[in-house]
């Protein structure tokens, strides 16, 4: 059955059909901002994105997918402060304390090839 704007009837079902996704989407993102192991992969995954680097490459390709990424990062980003102002502070107060806490290293010396 497809979507008729001329009848009030669909528009309605449209409308709370629209209102109760927009609600799932909201519920969800408010759980990723109030559980610091959530906001570890939300942060981890923004890392990824590189939203706070450029994403210029002399390829298109991989300038294309790098933009790509980036938006979808940008996405994630907006909605996560669109919950909460200060989801960029708790996500920083949750490194700091996991490194103070030494539950993980972001050093990972990579380059270090001794074998220890």
């Amino acid at each position: 059955m497809a979507y008729d704007s001329s009848n009030p009837e669909a528009v309605k079902d449209a409308k709370r059909k629209a209102y109760h996704l927009n609600e799932r989407e909201a519920n969800g993102i408010a759980k990723i901002c109030n559980d610091p192991d959530c906001r570890f992969v939300l942060a981890s995954f923004l890392e990824q994105a590189n939203i706070f680097h450029t994403a210029f490459n002399p390829n298109p390709s991989e300038h294309a997918f790098n933009e790509g990424y980036r938006n979808a990062g940008l996405w994630w980003l907006n909605k996560a402060l669109l919950h909460d102002k200060e989801i960029m502070a708790k996500i920083q107060a949750d490194k700091d304390f996991n490194q103070k806490a030494g539950n993980y290293d972001d050093d990972r010396n990579d380059s270090d090839t001794s074998g220890e």
